[in-house]
């Protein structure tokens, strides 16, 4: 598969999709196994235990996305911003790649 529009397409599905899928099925697993846990009365401390992996899982399928779409499209690793409207005269710093809507 060469065309990496298709390619970002699906490894933004299994990447993202995949994290929530991952968190959300971890993060109920912990709640079943804790003792005390009920459907009718839950308490906010097991809500808040549970709670973890679900937002690793966010955090890592988010980061996963990223590395995937920086290998496909070979952007450089890091990319600096200058928010000013002095076009980086003062920062000393190189613009790098071609994004008119940040840097331009």
């Amino acid at each position: 598969m060469n065309n990496p529009m298709i390619r970002s397409a699906l490894l933004t599905v299994l990447t993202l999709f995949g994290g929530l899928a991952v968190g959300f099925l971890v993060g109920s697993a912990l709640y079943g196994v804790l003792p005390g846990s009920t459907i009718e009365n839950p308490l906010p401390m097991h809500i808040t235990i549970a709670a973890f992996p679900a937002l690793a899982g966010f955090l890592g399928g988010g980061a996963a996305w990223g590395v995937a779409m920086e290998r496909i499209h070979q952007h450089p690793p890091h990319f600096y911003v200058c928010l000013c409207p002095l076009r980086f005269s003062h920062c000393g710093r190189q613009r790098v790649g071609n994004w008119p809507g940040i840097a331009g």
